[in-house]
């Protein structure tokens, strides 16, 4: 817990030290690749008119081939990079533990901006993890069905959100009963605390730092230090502290 309170007050630190004001700023995306960014100073029926870094003041059509990234939704930085607050969006995650046990996590997501603080989503992912019964080591895989949910905490570059997800793992080695190496599945969450960071492009990257846990039961069997079958029934509550690496497109 100390070091969960630790990386948040870090990040906190972080974000309050390169914090820039986003103002009114917009972004104006045409297909040929031109890209004008400016202050918003009005609109009306849908012509907007920006002023750019240059002091030079021009007017885009919103409704006529430019993509406008505004505060209607996005937040704009005066370097003219920006998080998107509206609209749909796809994720990919990896994760591993930092304090027990090996663990990689593989994680995609379908959501949307529902609004500036939040983002909801679904997702499925692939999960393996080493756990330890009775002095013997075995691992387990999962296949992971969840609803996820992520609230903006700061709305600077980057951005801390806290987010939660919540669903099922299905175990991807069950076999015929009866026979050692069962698996069964079960409750699959994880919550947290990450970090965003703005970019020009609809790609975002992100860290997280989150309690995981997987709810697994079933039969193993082990070979003692004299050769010995030993078979042993499990039911465990997997807890970890994963960190992820992830994309937002």
């Amino acid at each position: 817990m100390r070091k969960y309170i630790l990386f948040f007050c870090l990040l906190q630190c972080y974000v309050n030290a390169i914090a820039q004001t986003n103002s009114d700023w917009a972004i104006a995306s045409y297909k040929n690749g031109s890209i004008y960014l400016g202050q918003k100073l009005s609109e009306r029926d849908g012509l907007i008119k920006l002023r750019l870094p240059t002091s030079d003041t021009i007017t885009v059509n919103r409704f006529t081939g430019a993509t406008i990234y505004d505060s209607n939704n996005a937040v704009v930085f005066s370097d003219g990079k920006f998080f998107l607050t509206k609209g749909y969006f796809w994720s990919t995650n990896f994760g591993f533990s930092v304090n027990r046990g090996e663990t990689a996590h593989l994680d995609l997501l379908f959501g949307q901006h529902i609004n500036p603080k939040l983002d909801l989503a679904i997702g499925f992912g692939s999960e393996f993890n080493e756990s330890r019964v009775a002095g013997f080591s075995f691992d387990s895989q999962v296949i992971t069905l969840f609803g996820y949910g992520r609230y903006y905490i700061t709305s600077m570059k980057p951005r801390v959100f806290a987010f939660a997800k919540l669903g099922y793992g299905f175990a991807a080695d069950e076999s015929t009963e009866g026979i050692p190496r069962e698996h069964f599945g079960g409750i699959n969450a994880k919550y947290g605390l990450g970090v965003q960071f703005a970019s020009r492009n609809k790609s975002k990257f992100q860290l997280t730092l989150g309690h995981y846990f997987q709810k697994t039961s079933g039969q193993e069997s082990f070979l003692d230090l004299i050769g010995n079958e030993i078979e042993t029934e499990f039911d465990i509550l997997i807890k970890r502290l994963v960190v992820t690496f992830g994309w937002d497109f």
